[in-house]
């Protein structure tokens, strides 16, 4: 009886097959940052992922430093592959914008949660939430959550249904997507209008060319601002990107778009749009990373995003100088310049101790009435610093 038993709870406990489909990857990321003033990460005024300079309307103390232990970025994903064409993918981490400095407060957030089916050699649909069609390239900075977004770097997360075609060396991707995430109750203008966004991607990856990827993308929707007169108005970008391997040891990417109402697509951008604005935007950010050899490295960058008409824009918070609160209009932000500088030591494969810089210079969007009272322009000074380990 006691054999039988161990041969029944050894067969229950071994799943070959499954083991070998599944996945466990991610990476652990303790860091330090210290800023000599207020930033805000997302409009919220924290470290957690920094994005700009703060507002001074907003900022708990603009003008003093301040410092702050983070592990929120970290992550952790799961893959699971039941059959050659289909993998199901998790990915989480545990940042949460409006927790400046959480410890035991942090909860798991989804980062992606997807399906990928390979209908054939050449195309494969991919439903659920992921990263959209529209800004591809990660820029190189340790700050994972924060990147140059609002300066440049605008792509996020989405739930949407995509279809990816590959023919010789290009892909071309279609994708029908929820217009922005929405984290209330009630079902909003995102539901009611009924109105997907629509993505198109058309990507080259030469062979043997020192061009690893470039290609254009484009997004648009129409956004229902006025659900009780039905007045839509449109929300539409352009983008280009490029990625170039300069030697063996060097790699570069930037991207560049111009659009409008991009901030009412989910995107993390400046310019929002509802039934009184129209907002315009431009931007670029261009990042490199430098190999001195298999354990040292250097990397930067620059981003840059601005409201060409400020005049149509909408500022970010509600009231006056004197009792100004966070509004839901946007970030508020004419013009965002960031620049970076980094090292990084690998003593060992899987970890890396990294120190990177950043400055960010923002200018803020005022009411007129406050124009007098504060000054609408901040920048800021960082120190980030911090072990990564990748499982």
């Amino acid at each position: 009886m006691k054999k039988l038993l161990i041969v029944l709870l050894g067969s229950s406990i071994s799943t070959p097959s499954f083991a070998a489909d599944f996945k466990l990857y991610g990476f652990v990321l303790p860091n330090y940052i210290v800023s000599d003033q207020a930033v805000d990460s997302f409009s919220q005024n924290n470290l957690s992922a920094y994005t700009a300079a703060a507002n001074p309307l907003l900022a708990q103390s603009p003008q003093r430093p301040r410092s702050s232990f983070q592990i929120a970025q970290s992550r952790f994903g799961f893959e699971v592959q039941p059959d050659p064409a289909v993998q199901g993918l998790l990915e989480f981490d545990f940042i949460d914008f409006t927790k400046a400095s959480a410890t035991t407060s942090a909860l798991p957030r989804v980062r992606r949660a997807l399906i990928d089916w390979k209908t054939s050699e050449n195309t494969k649909i991919q439903f659920g939430q992921d990263w959209d069609l529209f800004s591809p390239l990660g820029p190189h900075t340790f700050n994972y959550v924060g990147h140059y977004f609002e300066s440049g770097d605008l792509g996020f997360m989405r739930q949407q249904v995509v279809v990816l075609h590959t023919v010789d060396v290009s892909e071309f991707g279609i994708a029908l997507g929820l217009q922005a995430q929405n984290s209330k109750a009630p079902d909003s203008n995102t539901e009611i209008g009924n109105w997907p966004t629509l993505a198109l991607r058309w990507k080259v990856a030469p062979k043997g060319s020192a061009v690893s990827q470039a290609g254009f993308s484009a997004i648009g929707t129409a956004l229902l601002v006025d659900r009780n007169r039905n007045v839509r108005k449109g929300a539409f970008g352009l983008n280009s990107f490029f990625e170039m391997n300069l030697t063996s040891h060097w790699n570069w990417k930037t991207e560049a778009y111009a659009g409008r109402n991009l901030f009412n697509l989910g995107l993390l951008s400046l310019s929002f749009g509802d039934a009184i604005h129209d907002a315009s935007e431009v931007g670029f950010f261009s990042t490199t990373r430098y190999g001195l050899n298999e354990k040292h490295f250097v990397f930067g960058g620059l981003g840059w995003a601005k409201i060409p008409n400020p005049s149509t824009m909408a500022a970010a918070y509600t009231g006056t100088a004197a009792n100004a609160l966070l509004g839901t209009t946007g970030p508020g932000i004419e013009s965002n310049f960031t620049a970076r500088l980094g090292y990084e030591y690998k003593p060992l494969p899987m970890l890396t101790w990294f120190l990177e810089l950043a400055y960010l210079k923002t200018t803020h969007h005022y009411n007129a009435v406050d124009l007098a009272v504060s000054n609408r322009q901040a920048a800021a000074f960082i120190t980030n610093s911090g072990l990564l380990l990748n499982f």
